[in-house]
């Protein structure tokens, strides 16, 4: 994977907005797979640092990480593209601490004007194992169930498993979540919602442990579990 940031600042605590097109699709999953090629004109969004995030030598480069997104209406679609220093994956099962592996994540939130409203969040590690779950807070989350799992496509580059990749690694992970995966909520489409999400990059366990966002959030111990920083979707129909 070529690089595809330059190196990035830290941000101010100004909360982005973005507008998320509807593609048309024959069907509910369109050729999004590893080696398909993504819709012209989907916007990017680039991750960068927390505040509050561990310091690393000079020497090691900084995480790098790009989104891309879209829906199909019944379906939102996820493209994110990492470079970092140190990749692991050990996590082999759904529901398992992903987190602690090289992991990206996504946490939506579908009441956005509710400062206290809860939210999913959805976290993938590199090889595609998934962690869900839903609530107000970091605690009292409610886990997904199994078949909500299921119907989760996931389309990692990667698939070894292993430790420690030592060294700048790239990857990438596709993933599509049908409405059917907001499972407290009787979603049907996405097609002109307004939602409050965040999309993060961490690896707790990495040699190097790092703390992105898109939407930046208040300084102190990383921690993404914020809704109130959470910045704005705008889905279109």
């Amino acid at each position: 994977m070529s690089s595809f940031l330059s190196k990035m600042e830290r941000p101010s605590l100004t909360v982005p907005r973005l507008v998320l097109p509807s593609v048309s699709a024959t069907n509910s999953l369109p050729e999004f797979n590893e080696t398909g090629s993504l819709p012209s004109g989907i916007p990017s969004l680039n991750l960068a640092p927390l505040s509050g995030s561990p310091l690393h030598p000079d020497w090691v480069p900084e995480p790098r990480v790009k989104v891309s997104l879209f829906h199909t209406n019944d379906r939102l679609h996820l493209k994110f593209e990492v470079e970092e220093y140190g990749r692991r994956a050990e996590v082999l099962q759904d529901m398992g601490p992903v987190w602690e592996d090289s992991c990206v994540e996504c946490f939506v939130s579908l009441s956005p004007d509710e400062p206290g409203g809860a939210y999913y969040n959805f976290e993938f590690n590199a090889l595609g194992r998934l962690y869900l779950s839903y609530g107000t807070g970091r605690t009292g989350r409610v886990p997904a169930p199994v078949g909500v799992l299921s119907q989760i496509a996931r389309f990692p580059a990667w698939r070894d498993p292993e430790s420690s990749f030592p060294g700048m690694a790239a990857w990438e992970l596709r993933a599509s979540i049908p409405c059917e995966a907001f499972f407290e909520d009787f979603l049907t489409s996405f097609s002109g919602l307004r939602m409050k999400a965040n999309f993060f990059k961490c690896g707790n366990r990495l040699t190097f442990p790092h703390y992105l966002s898109w939407s930046p959030m208040s300084p102190g111990k990383p921690d993404f579990h914020q809704p109130g920083f959470f910045g704005s979707l705008f889905l279109g129909i």
